[in-house]
């Protein structure tokens, strides 16, 4: 990506990113939080309260600068403004880099700073999450941590987990289905303390963030806002079939499989890279604005894929597909084609998994049959 940047000079960064939006959907929010008392007044401000009371702490700090009587363009682009939003990812940084050795289970902690140096500068991460400024970077990796610390001989830290869990459900409500981790695995106190944290992080931020019941209304604008992604099952579904009334059907149907099915391998192959692939599929492209962006959730498979690897030919294939997933190049100055590439990569990932866990699923029923 470097070599390319150069040779063209910069001109290809209009095709690795979403194009020069100055962070806007980090701005957006913050500009939310500084002029308004309830943010919850249009369809874009999609996120739950907990989330918009972290980004208090990056927007009250600028308080001041509204009171001169800057515009929100001006203060993203003033001195404190750079400085407030390199602080924003630089907390996300220190974070990720915790996450990444917690989750990695090598001793080597050079592979462990060379992994995390790759998975910053990679299209998902550099190229669109941190082009636009999306808070899914935090939703990712507080899951993450709460993967990560599951397991751990200390009491506390697992406690810990359940709390990074609900955090990241607060943040972007979807990675609550990771909550069936837990269940799979017959934990059923911490899950049901889980459901509290979860229950705590989404309703008591109100108080300090809008309310209940616009939040709700605006939930119900972003859903009819009939703006769908190239890199979702329903811009692909479109993209095939029209925007009718048939292909919507057709694409909640899809879902619907989509989230049974990485239960169902959830449930009965247990917790491993193949069945949390599944389930991140859930968080990169059943959503409607399901944005290259949101495939930073595919780092924690691929994490868990480095602890279990090596064993089969086809995990060669695996780490090809998820290489393409995240430095696939754009030889093409088309943006549209990095990021189709890219999702076919994930797609093709997912299909290869499931009928990995198909086999395993038949090899499983056919020991049981014995067994009778």
């Amino acid at each position: 990506m470097v070599l390319m940047i150069l040779n063209s000079k910069g001109k290809i960064i209009d095709a690795m990113t979403y194009g020069e939006s100055n962070f806007w959907d980090f701005w957006a929010h913050i500009e939310r939080l500084l002029t308004r008392d309830n943010v919850y007044t249009d369809a874009d401000a999609i996120f739950p309260p907990l989330l918009y009371c972290f980004l208090k702490l990056f927007s009250t700090p600028l308080s001041y600068k509204l009171s001169l009587g800057m515009t929100i363009t001006e203060i993203a682009t003033s001195g404190f403004g750079i400085l407030v939003l390199a602080v924003y990812l630089l907390f996300f940084y220190a974070l990720f880099t915790l996450a990444v050795s917690l989750l990695y289970k090598t001793t080597d902690n050079v592979k462990k700073n060379v992994l995390t140096f790759l998975l910053l500068f990679s299209y998902p991460f550099w190229g669109c999450a941190f082009e636009r400024g999306n808070p899914v970077i935090y939703a990712m990796v507080f899951l993450m941590l709460g993967i990560a610390l599951k397991d751990s001989k200390n009491v506390i830290f697992r406690e810990l987990s359940l709390i990074c869990v609900a955090v990241s459900a607060g943040f972007k409500l979807y990675p609550a289905l990771f909550g069936f981790i837990w269940i799979a695995e017959k934990r059923y106190k911490e899950a049901f303390r889980m459901i509290i944290y979860g229950l705590i992080a989404f309703f008591v931020p109100f108080i300090f963030v809008g309310s209940f019941s616009s939040y709700v209304e605006t939930f119900f604008m972003y859903l009819n806002k009939n703006i769908y992604s190239k890199t979702s099952v329903w811009g692909s579904c479109f993209l095939i079939f029209g925007d009718n009334e048939y292909t919507q059907i057709l694409c909640r149907v899809i879902i619907i499989m989509l989230i049974l099915w990485g239960l169902l391998c959830l449930l009965i192959n247990g917790v491993n890279w193949k069945t949390i692939a599944l389930f991140t599929s859930t968080q990169t492209i059943i959503i409607p604005e399901s944005y290259v962006y949101t495939y930073v959730f595919i780092a924690i498979p691929l994490i868990m894929f480095f602890n279990e690897n090596g064993k089969r030919r086809i995990d060669n294939v695996y780490a090809v597909l998820f290489a393409l997933v995240f430095t696939i190049p754009p030889f093409l100055q088309i943006q549209s084609a990095v990021l189709i590439g890219i999702y076919i990569s994930w797609v093709l990932l997912l299909f290869l998994i499931s009928i990995d866990e198909l086999i395993v699923l038949r090899k499983k029923i056919a020991e049981n049959r014995l067994k009778r």
